[in-house]
């Protein structure tokens, strides 16, 4: 069996130059194992081997999401936004539930166990009863009786594990999964909101606006255009021209 992928060997920053290889367009079926490799300054997509994908399914697609949206970034020349949701990408794809991709990538290891946190097995705990009731309204009361502790306790050692509230956390985690719809299926915008636990499609909207700072159909529709136009360019080379 093939070693297990540790992000930890890649540390150099994404290359401008990206090309789409092994990926399954939206609505071609079940999205595919996906990791990352820097290779004389090219950024592709190849299978992994991880366990831990087997206990969260649903992070795939989110996984290819940040992947795709790397790539974005790269093109448009944002290094360092590139960077981040490589690292995001791959925290999915080894089923570590993590910050969201907007805290700084400097500082402390995310692996560490902060002080008054939780521990990685209630981190993972949480991360997987959230992940299965994403369509479902989800209650701080339930996840902090799933661990045993007090409302009170619940919220400080989530607030200094993930460094955020667990209800902005689950928001995040929400359109995360969205984004994930997004980009491996044909889901209308108003199925994919109900799908991760929106009350309707104008609720999906302003929730997807105030975190990822665009509407969700102009920033599907542009990552399609990229997708789309990496894909040709892999197909037919020096075909392709610049995306408005």
């Amino acid at each position: 069996m093939p070693p297990r992928y540790s992000p930890k060997t890649h540390r150099s920053p994404p290359s401008m130059s990206v090309a789409f290889a092994h990926f399954q367009p939206p609505g071609g079926g079940t999205a595919r194992r996906s990791a990352v490799a820097h290779t004389a300054g090219v950024i592709t997509f190849d299978t992994v081997h991880a366990p831990s994908l087997e206990q969260s399914p649903r992070c795939l697609p989110m996984a290819t999401a940040q992947l795709i949206e790397a790539a974005c970034r790269a093109r448009d020349g944002d290094s360092h936004g590139a960077r981040a949701h490589v690292t995001r990408a791959m925290e999915l794809l080894d089923g570590h539930p993590g910050p969201r991709i907007a805290k700084p990538a400097g500082g402390q290891n995310s692996r560490e166990i902060p002080r008054g946190g939780f521990a990685a097995w209630q981190s993972q705990r949480l991360t997987a009863h959230v992940d299965a009731n994403i369509a479902c309204k989800i209650v701080i009361k339930e996840l902090a009786a799933s661990l045993d502790i007090s409302v009170g306790h619940f919220c400080r050692a989530f607030k200094c594990t993930f460094g955020m509230s667990a209800r902005i956390w689950i928001r995040r985690r929400r359109i995360e999964f969205a984004q994930g719809l997004m980009l491996t299926t044909r889901a209308s915008l108003s199925e994919i909101a109900l799908s991760c636990g929106m009350s309707d499609q104008s609720h999906f909207s302003r929730s997807f606006r105030r975190i990822v700072g665009e509407a969700p159909y102009s920033w599907r529709r542009t990552r399609y255009g990229a997708i789309e136009e990496r894909a040709t360019e892999a197909a037919y080379p020096g075909t392709t021209r610049p995306i408005a």
